[in-house]
């Protein structure tokens, strides 16, 4: 039997011809998700800064998204595979359960990579992408580059709002 909580066939989990299935309707609305976080408003093209703007924060939580779910994919595989993890770098805490996969330290430092890459992609020392008037002017999920991912990249609504995206594709993959 599968693991999926939206299925009990491969047939159900996704149509022969791919276009259909618990697995790929489920994405398809976490990815609505992820998408109503990072545009808000729709701009038109002559809102220059703004677009672009918008374009670097959706491009930036699209990599972040990729990122996170490979990252937690890979423990959990590993973890279901018998692969001993880790909490800590000297492999003194060793972890048991997926749920944990987040915290573990390959994983971890993968995650927190993503968001640093996240908060250069957006507001960059030079030219940044993002400003807090221009963030404030395409309602995304924050006014502010600071509420969209912090300054080291481990907070923010957009990370957030991504990491709970992942939670639920994982649950849909997972079952768990």
């Amino acid at each position: 039997m599968l693991a999926l909580t939206c299925a009990t066939t491969v047939d159900d989990v996704v149509s022969a011809d791919g276009s259909a299935g618990c697995l790929i309707a489920s994405h398809a609305v976490y990815t609505d998700e992820a998408l109503a976080a990072e545009y808000g408003v729709i701009l038109p093209p002559e809102e220059t800064a703004e677009w672009v703007c918008q374009s670097a924060v959706a491009e930036a939580g699209r990599t972040y998204t990729g990122a996170r779910l490979r990252a937690i994919q890979k423990c959990r595989n590993d973890l279901l595979a018998g692969k001993a993890l880790f909490l800590d770098r000297a492999h003194t805490r060793e972890i048991t359960d997926v749920a944990v996969c987040p915290s573990e330290y390959t994983t971890n430092a993968k995650i927190s990579r993503a968001g640093r890459q996240v908060r250069r992609r957006i507001a960059a020392a030079r030219e940044p992408a993002c400003t807090d008037d221009v963030v404030g002017n395409i309602a995304a999920c924050t006014a502010t580059v600071d509420g969209l991912v912090t300054l080291n990249g481990d907070g923010g609504c957009l990370i957030t709002s991504h990491a709970e995206v992942v939670a639920k594709l994982l649950t849909a993959e997972y079952g768990q």
